[in-house]
């Protein structure tokens, strides 16, 4: 599950950044969500928007942060496996920033995490998946299945951002489609 790839470095990085968050929220008595999150009164109307980018690091606790750091890392492999790094890191990136500036135009929320872009990475794999599937192979699929229903559950959960999942989905899907329609790959 943790094989050394790029995506166990963005964890790091992730959780290094979450830490320097952390010491800035101790020291002004705000939030991380509240200093560096998603929502239209912070970052459009106020105009800072290095949230887009921050809101992806900041997380609403330690047991978000470790649940997305496994899923990423976990996700990560195996994404790299049917595509590349360099492809799965540009999803990555764009699911995160996507996600960062569709979430800004929420008004009812703070959003935070790398919830968002690391369903990037899963419609990257259900992509695939499908692919394979309609070639006459549903062993993908079929793993897939569950994991996918528990993701829909999560998505619709209290304090859970349904648009920050559903983007990173999207791009993720149409990423896949863009890279795959340019490489024509086979899958058994």
């Amino acid at each position: 599950m943790f094989k050394n790839n790029i995506f166990n470095g963005i964890a790091i990085f992730i959780v290094i950044g979450y830490g320097i968050m952390m010491y800035f929220s101790m020291q002004t008595g705000y939030s991380e969500a509240m200093l560096f999150g998603t929502t239209k009164e912070l970052t459009i109307d106020s105009h800072q928007y290095y949230r887009i980018f921050t809101s992806t690091i900041a997380h609403g606790g330690l047991p978000h942060l470790f649940m997305n750091m496994v899923a990423l890392s976990s996700l990560g492999s195996t994404v790299i496996y049917f595509t590349n790094e360099k492809f799965s890191l540009f999803t990555f990136i764009a699911a995160a920033l996507i996600c960062g500036v569709v979430t800004s135009f929420q008004t009812d929320a703070l959003t935070v995490g790398a919830s968002g872009a690391i369903y990037g990475l899963f419609g990257i794999l259900i992509y695939f998946a499908i692919k394979q599937h309609r070639m006459g192979y549903s062993g993908m699929l079929k793993q897939l299945g569950p994991i996918i229903l528990i993701n829909v559950f999560i998505s619709f959960m209290p304090d859970i951002s349904f648009v920050g999942h559903a983007t990173g989905l999207i791009v993720g899907l149409v990423c896949s489609y863009i890279y795959d329609k340019k490489h024509s790959r086979s899958f058994y």
